[in-house]
């Protein structure tokens, strides 16, 4: 059974392991491979320390999806917070990706964040029903926003209002 809650110090190496698979896909994730187990650990501490909701999704253990939103840093703008999330292929589709989304919206309104944004491959189709089910609207297009292997992608942003 899979089980949704914070991300935890020690879930960092599985999840960094998600992060890389996912990544690897070139489909879905704006870079090809996982930063570094080095700096992707001290970004995270750095989040947690400020209270950035950071859930996963663990099975059996293991890391199979992730779902933050990283906060502002601007004194104007710490109501917003930007969100990533990623799921294992073989969880995809079981709803869990909703589960995950939903309760972190919950954490960062707990927060006090106001405003999430996100980007999404526009080819994205599961992804873009998923947001706009939670309430996510569409705000922009970045046309040719990112290149894998000599192709383009165009990023459509998205921001819930809470």
């Amino acid at each position: 059974m899979v089980v949704i809650r914070e991300l935890l110090a020690p879930d960092i190496d599985s999840f960094h392991a998600a992060l890389d698979a996912v990544a690897q896909e070139r489909r879905f994730l704006v870079f090809t491979v996982a930063p570094s187990i080095e700096l992707l650990r001290r970004t995270i501490m750095l989040s947690l320390a400020r209270g950035d909701p950071r859930l996963v999704a663990i099975d059996d253990g293991v890391v199979v999806g992730w779902c933050h939103v990283v906060s502002s840093r601007s004194d104007t703008m710490g109501h917003c917070g930007t969100l990533a999330m990623g799921l294992l292929p073989p969880y995809r589709g079981r709803g869990i990706g909703e589960r995950l989304l939903l309760k972190t919206i919950s954490a960062a309104r707990a927060r006090g964040i106001t405003r999430i944004e996100l980007g999404v491959f526009s080819d994205n189709q599961a992804a873009i029903k998923l947001y706009k089910r939670a309430g996510f609207i569409k705000e922009g297009l970045r046309r040719k926003a990112v290149q894998i292997d000599r192709e383009y992608f165009d990023e459509i942003i998205m921001a819930l209002l809470i």
